[in-house]
């Protein structure tokens, strides 16, 4: 019986909260401030796109707690408002298998790592790098909508 409420518990919490985790593309810095707080870092990367940083403490059975980094990424559009086109997120390579049982719902699976929500027009990519599962978000600019 503990096994069922677990389970239930981790399927509201993924159902709550993944449309959060999902929506920041196209979002103004001060929507993302809005739905994710004020604690954050800022900085500028090497090629001069801005971005804020979120570490967020997460639990799960299989990685216990561990800290979860979003790193929002934002270029400025002909509006001339910075807003965000690409996402990355950073987990133990241990939550690989729950993270794309997340990303795979409702979105076109392109290969084996890389999905598309046509709808939004966004691509998500998994990629393990040096003991982390990598998730990169960006808008698909080549097939406008």
């Amino acid at each position: 019986m503990n096994y069922i409420c677990r389970k239930t518990t981790l399927f509201l919490f993924l159902f709550f909260t993944s449309p959060l985790v999902f929506a920041q593309i196209g979002w103004s810095q001060a929507e993302v401030v809005e739905n994710f707080g004020d604690q954050y870092e800022v900085g500028t990367t090497d090629d001069g796109m801005s971005y804020i940083k979120y570490d967020t403490e997460q639990y799960s059975r299989r990685s216990g707690t561990y800290v979860r980094t979003k790193v929002i990424y934002f270029f400025e559009n002909s509006d001339g408002n910075e807003v965000c086109h690409l996402w990355k997120t950073f987990d133990p390579y241990s939550e690989t298998n729950m993270v794309v049982s997340n990303i795979q719902q409702n979105k076109a699976k392109i290969n084996h790592r890389t999905w598309k929500d046509y709808g939004e027009n966004t691509v998500y990519e998994v990629a393990v790098k040096s003991g982390y599962c990598v998730v990169t978000a960006w808008y698909d600019f080549n097939n406008d909508l």
